[in-house]
């Protein structure tokens, strides 16, 4: 029933829709960074390409009351596909990529020739078999929105009362092997009585069809040629499930003493002429279609196989993904709307990953390969480099040289905070050094006991009179005070206080900062979800929360963490990144760090920030020896291996610690 919204696991929550997992929080966001529009009445009718075959567009038409008007719109860099297994392959047709003996028939020219696009169509298809038994049914039960009764269950909720998962090639129950069949109970009532419904839904099909565009309108909709148990595997496989139903679970004691009626009858499943006419007349669509735009079989050298490589990019264009079910050249075993999510969130990673090569090789050529940077989102403009040194304990003299040393060595970003007390030393190293001061990336942070508008104003307004300069990134330093000693500012002290209106108010002195040129981005430092959520539901909020400056090493990855605030694209940045010294340096002597080290001819230190940093993440290592500064800047011109990037954040989960503390996680 399409009435009916598809629910999945949510954070937080037993159970969540996919709008309002997925595309609530961007809609929640839109007005200071992710934008998502969607448009009504409107179609795709082809995607645009220039001479280089390179995607650069897409025309939509648009219904607006009696008439039409069409509009084209231009990408910043790649197009993508997400119309499903109909409709993707349509669309590339109409397009230009295709069969071009199909291309030709629609006088549609000819882009590039794919004539995979369109075929190999796969399908679960299902069939029902329906019991009555002897249990009444009771006076209301099961009814639908009319009053009737259902064998279907309640239609306002259709959920089935359990689901299993069977592989009929073997005897054995739990035996290796492909998953074959799906089975639902739906419970419900017919004629009175109590009913079983058992549906099989096959998850393994050998049959394959075709989509057969019928003509160059965008608005017709495909020819669908598919006829399933069109492979007598496909049949045999069903008989078989069916038959284990029969003997096994209607014939159980549980079943057997109850159940009346059962169709089709046992005389048409002991049949097997009669069994294989009875499935064909009785089967149904699922609606999980796929295998359209299916990705080019690993080790294939036949032409035209395949329409996508193995990042989902359509082969013989530049610039064009598909990101949906048909995607997929074998049918998932499983409903496929969580593999077609999945599809997306790969394009996405794809994509992200290209982007960040793209900025690394733009430096490159620009001559500052030593200093990548990433852009800080909701700020145009403001950059913020991915290698940086952590001043804390660095004060006078020994604060000068060491910072002095490292920008002379390449380095840019400077994190400090007003509790470090040196920013008159970063003062002195600013005024001294030939680096221009637009070249170097400032993060300052605020304590928790100057929280409050009016204290904060204040502190920041002090923060940037000791610094000489504005802060390129101000945040906020702890969600509330980590030291018992410290004193309690106001806002959270006084009656009906807290440290939440703290975090509230401070960031609001921290908008009007940034207005007024103290600071050119905004962000937090140890927040835990829980704090992020809060400041991100402040009403009256105009500032994105650009970055989130945590703990953050293989022993303490911060999973949750990260997909919250990559969900968010708030960036992160690290401390502690190589473990620090409070352990003595175990992290740096763990087997899997060293071994790596040893392979590639650099240090453990090395190791452990190029993982932090290939993920997009920015360390801020910290050092006074001339040797370390050079190799912690050293992390950027090699890559570590995929394979290696596992071996390192393979720690089980058991083993996984914070080094630092207190617990920000437990700040009020």
């Amino acid at each position: 029933p399409t009435r009916v919204p598809r629910l999945s696991m949510g954070r937080g929550r037993p159970r969540s829709t996919t709008y309002s997992a997925l595309v609530e929080p961007l809609r929640r966001s839109s007005g200071i960074g992710v934008h998502l529009d969607v448009m009504a009445h409107a179609t795709v009718e082809r995607v645009v390409f220039d001479e280089a075959k390179n995607a650069h567009g897409v025309e939509v038409s648009i219904i607006d009351g009696a008439s039409v008007r069409r509009k084209r719109f231009r990408v910043a860099r790649e197009v993508i596909l997400s119309a499903g297994a109909f409709h993707s392959p349509k669309l590339m047709m109409l397009s230009g990529i295709g069969e071009p003996q199909e291309l030709q028939r629609l006088g549609i020219p000819l882009v590039a020739s794919s004539p995979d696009v369109s075929r190999h169509l796969h399908e679960h298809v299902g069939l029902s078999i329906v019991t009555t038994v002897s249990v009444p049914c009771p006076k209301g039960y099961h009814e639908t929105e009319d009053g009737k009764q259902t064998h279907l269950g309640e239609t306002k909720q259709f959920i089935a009362q359990f689901y299993a998962f069977l592989n009929s090639t073997e005897d054995v129950l739990g035996a290796d092997g492909p998953l074959d069949a799906e089975i639902m109970l739906l419970e419900g009532c017919l004629d009175g009585q109590l009913s079983l419904t058992f549906t099989i839904l096959m998850l393994q099909s050998s049959s394959r069809g075709r989509l057969v565009v019928q003509s160059r309108n965008p608005r017709t909709s495909p020819f669908l040629d598919y006829k399933p148990m069109s492979d007598s595997n496909d049949l045999d496989r069903i008989m078989r499930v069916i038959r284990r139903l029969y003997t096994q679970v209607f014939n159980s004691d549980a079943l057997r003493d109850i159940m009346e009626t059962i169709s089709p009858a046992v005389e048409v499943v002991a049949d097997v002429q009669k069994l294989a006419t009875w499935v064909r007349q009785s089967l149904w669509y699922y609606s999980h279609p796929g295998g359209t735009c299916r990705i080019r079989p690993e080790g294939s050298d036949e032409a035209g196989a395949g329409v996508l490589d193995s990042e989902l990019r359509v082969l013989g264009v530049k610039g064009l993904r598909v990101a949906d079910a048909s995607v997929y050249p074998e049918s998932p075993t499983a409903h496929t709307d969580g593999p077609a999510r999945l599809a997306g969130e790969m394009v996405a990673r794809f994509i992200l990953r290209d982007a960040r090569r793209s900025e690394e090789e733009q430096l490159h050529a620009a001559g500052k390969a030593s200093t990548p940077s990433v852009q800080l989102h909701g700020y145009p403009g403001v950059r913020m480099p991915l290698c940086g040194f952590g001043s804390n304990g660095f004060e006078g003299e020994r604060a000068v040289k060491t910072l002095s040393s490292f920008l002379e060595k390449g380095g840019r970003l400077i994190d400090t905070a007003l509790l470090y007390n040196n920013h008159l030393d970063i003062r002195i190293v600013l005024s001294r050094t030939k680096v221009p001061r637009e070249d170097i990336f400032i993060v300052s942070k605020l304590p928790p006991n100057e929280m409050g508008f009016d204290e904060a104003s204040a502190a920041i307004a002090r923060m940037a009179e000791e610094l000489g300069t504005h802060m390129d990134l101000l945040l906020i330093h702890w969600p509330s005070n980590f030291d018992d000693k410290a004193a309690t500012p106001r806002c959270a002290s006084e009656p009906g206080g807290s440290w939440r209106a703290c975090r509230a108010a401070t960031w609001r002195a921290m908008e009007a900062a940034q207005r007024a040129g103290r600071a050119s981005a905004l962000g937090v430092s140890n927040f835990a979800v829980r704090h992020l959520e809060e400041l991100l539901a402040v009403p009256g909020r105009t500032a994105h929360v650009a970055a989130n400056q945590v703990e953050f090493h293989p022993w303490w990855p911060q999973h949750e963490l990260r997909q919250f605030c990559a969900q968010r694209r708030i960036r992160l940045m690290a401390y502690g990144s190589t473990g620090g010294s409070l352990m003595g340096g175990a992290m740096l002597r763990t087997p899997q760090v060293t071994q790596v080290a040893q392979s590639r001819g650099k240090s453990p230190a090395q190791v452990l920030l190029r993982w932090a940093v290939q993920q997009g993440i920015t360390v801020i290592p910290s050092t006074s020896s001339e040797a370390r500064l050079s190799e912690n800047l050293d992390v950027i011109a090699w890559e570590l291996s995929a394979s290696e990037m596992q071996v390192i954040g393979r720690v089980p989960t058991g083993d996984r610690m914070r080094v630092y503390m207190p617990d920000p996680e437990l700040a009020p």
